[in-house]
């Protein structure tokens, strides 16, 4: 008794909800006489109308969640295709920006006022200083098991 009167509320589906749903034919609805048996039946109506709501809702999420789970399925190895296409093109920005750190460097080193002639294009705020964001996002893609750990470059790895 205690846990019945304790449980949560839930969507009772009576006859007349069942009707709402489509899940079986209504019946013959008895017209009310007078305004107080008309409200009463709104009334009713209004909970039945409600708890109709309520399952449809239920029975939606299912159907959506059992959809995306087949869905998900069919579309998996393309994603994880992308995935790995997105960490090789990003792996081999990296190594374009070292490549270009390394000549900003020699310039610097030679004592060239570089940066008077040509844009300062490093990209320390794409990559970050010592990998940043992108070692985070390799880490979580190996992680995730779209990448191999083997594939990430000594200085990304975490």
């Amino acid at each position: 008794m205690h846990r019945l009167a304790t449980r949560p509320p839930s969507a009772e589906k009576t006859g007349r909800v069942a009707a709402l749903l489509g899940d079986i034919a209504p019946e013959e609805a008895e017209v009310p006489d007078g305004v107080r048996s008309r409200l009463k039946a709104i009334a009713a109506e209004r909970v039945d109308l409600r708890a109709a709501i309520e399952i449809a809702q239920q029975r939606l999420s299912q159907a959506r969640f059992g959809a995306s789970r087949v869905i998900c399925d069919e579309v998996r190895d393309d994603y994880a295709a992308r995935v790995k296409a997105l960490a090789d093109a990003l792996l081999a920005a990296h190594s374009a920006h070292n490549e270009l750190l390394s000549l900003v460097s020699e310039l610097n080193a030679a004592d060239v006022v570089w940066s008077g002639e040509m844009a300062p294009m490093q990209a320390h705020g794409i990559f970050g200083h010592e990998g940043g964001k992108l070692e985070i996002w390799l880490h979580e893609a190996a992680v995730a098991g779209f990448i191999a750990k083997a594939d990430i470059p000594k200085g990304l790895e975490r």
